[in-house]
């Protein structure tokens, strides 16, 4: 008799499993109304939301601002209902963080980065992006994304059948993801043709729509001539396509869907009651996470600065400070971590087991115990205990540079590394956006002059007042600058 080994009998079963989804897995679309194939019921949808939803309010901070999360929310709600799923408990929160970006779970569950606020114009710009997050809740775009998953592990399971090859699973899971990134355009088009309609019959300018994409894709563009100088790649709001939205027939035609669902003579574009929303907002770097100004940076609530060179580039991110050199000839990551009790700088840098890592000396900066080793092929590491947390500090050069300047660097910003004290305090506040009415003459060449945003201070104020890459600011108008 052919006996199944443990793995074989275990792929068996669970292809077997998955095969008995599939046969009472249909159901319809409530948004869009046609039969798909689901793996999940609506309350495992909901569920699955909810239990994400409070991981996410763990690893990303809200932003502390009352007035405005109600406003978020008031505009969410007033589309939802006109949604096609509306008894579901919709949940809008918006995100402490500078990054352009928005996103939905499963559920009803609803993301807004203050980041991507700052760049809007009118509420119904900010009825847009809510509308076509919205949407991708009520197609279940999220739940279609996880049906290909499990779909692209039926595959999987397949071949590991075939073959016993377990690692199998790992290529058609990847295979599976790369098939339904960022939903696809397919998927995009949908939640903006929803989300219009959302926006119309709430009585909203849905071609608004067209607007506040056009006003991502200049910043999608402006971030990407940024990112290439800097020698790395960029990213984008998942909702931008590759060509504009004036150029894009497509888009405009799903948009333009929504005229006839448009309710009143004059539907709403609410750009002053957004404007003075915003008005006060955070812009660019949170304290809470750190500030970058000038060639330094400085973090309050951890209470520590440091310098860098100043024709580097500084990323701010979630798990980590990154320094970028010139045409990304080098690296420098800044990274925290809970401080041992029992151990010295250089007895926990040698306990990482990091491959490669010399014998780490024992070091004072800056009045802090710290310890530093090199790394074998290029590279420097460093460990600097200030209050609870050890600060690891890596450095690696490009492998076509030479190691000369990225440890002249290295030193350079090590060595700055030290305690905030009071004189540090006023540089390590926020930098937010204020409303200034255009006087004649006034250009932003003027402006740039009299921002705190340095040498990019231009085309950043062109972004935010919708007048990227080359306009210039009206008489009369009101404008947004950062204070």
């Amino acid at each position: 008799m052919w006996k199944l080994n443990r793995k074989t009998a275990d792929s068996l079963l669970a292809l077997a499993l998955l095969a008995c989804a599939l046969q009472s897995g249909c159901a319809v679309n409530p948004a869009t109304g046609r039969p798909e194939v689901v793996l999940m019921s609506e309350q495992g949808e909901i569920d699955l939301g909810r239990k994400t939803h409070q991981e996410i309010l763990k690893q990303l901070p809200v932003y502390n601002d009352q007035d405005l999360q109600a406003y978020v929310n008031e505009v969410g709600q007033k589309l939802a209902r006109e949604g096609d799923r509306p008894e579901l408990d919709y949940t809008f929160t918006v995100i402490d963080s500078p990054d352009v970006n928005a996103f939905a779970l499963p559920g009803g569950y609803i993301y807004i980065n203050r980041g991507l606020m700052a760049y809007m114009q009118t509420e119904a710009q900010l009825a847009a992006v809510l509308g076509h997050e919205i949407a991708h809740v009520t197609a279940r775009h999220g739940v279609r994304q996880h049906r290909n998953s499990m779909l692209a592990n039926v595959a999987a399971v397949a071949v590991a059948i075939g073959t016993g090859v377990g690692a199998a699973g790992d290529v058609a899971g990847i295979a599976g993801q790369a098939a339904i990134s960022g939903y696809g355009r397919g998927m995009e088009l949908e939640a903006d043709r929803l989300g219009a309609a959302y926006m119309a019959k709430a009585g909203y300018d849905h071609e608004q729509m067209l607007e506040v994409l056009g006003i991502l894709k200049d910043q999608q563009q402006y971030a990407a001539a940024r990112a290439k100088a800097q020698g790395r790649q960029g990213g984008s709001y998942h909702g931008v396509f590759a060509s504009h939205p004036e150029n894009d027939q497509r888009l405009q035609e799903v948009v333009r869907a929504a005229n006839s669902l448009t309710r009143g003579p004059d539907p709403v574009v609410g750009r002053d009651r957004f404007l003075r929303q915003v008005n006060g907002m955070v812009y660019g770097d949170s304290p809470e996470q750190g500030v970058s100004r000038g060639d330094s940076f400085y973090h309050g609530g951890l209470g520590f600065t440091f310098s860098h060179p100043p024709e580097w580039s500084l990323e701010n991110q979630a798990q980590a400070v990154i320094l970028i050199a010139p045409g990304g000839q080098a690296v420098i990551q800044l990274t925290a971590l809970p401080q041992p009790q029992d151990k010295s700088p250089a007895q926990t840098l040698a306990a990482q087991n990091i491959r490669g890592l010399s014998r780490p000396v024992a070091r004072e900066v800056n009045g802090l115990r710290a310890a530093q080793a090199r790394l074998s092929g290029g590279g420097h590491v460093a460990l600097v205990y200030h209050g609870t947390q050890a600060y690891a500090l890596l450095g690696r050069p490009a492998e076509s540079a030479a190691d000369t300047d990225m440890t002249d660097a290295f030193n350079s910003v090590l060595g700055s590394f030290r305690q905030l004290t009071p004189a540090d305090a006023n540089k390590a506040l926020a930098h937010r956006i204020a409303l200034w009415q255009a006087r004649p003459g006034w250009n932003y060449d003027r402006l740039a002059r009299l921002s705190p945003l340095g040498g990019d201070a231009q085309a950043q104020l062109r972004l935010l007042n919708q007048d990227y890459p080359d306009e210039e600011p009206a008489a009369g108008e009101t404008l947004k600058i950062v204070e």
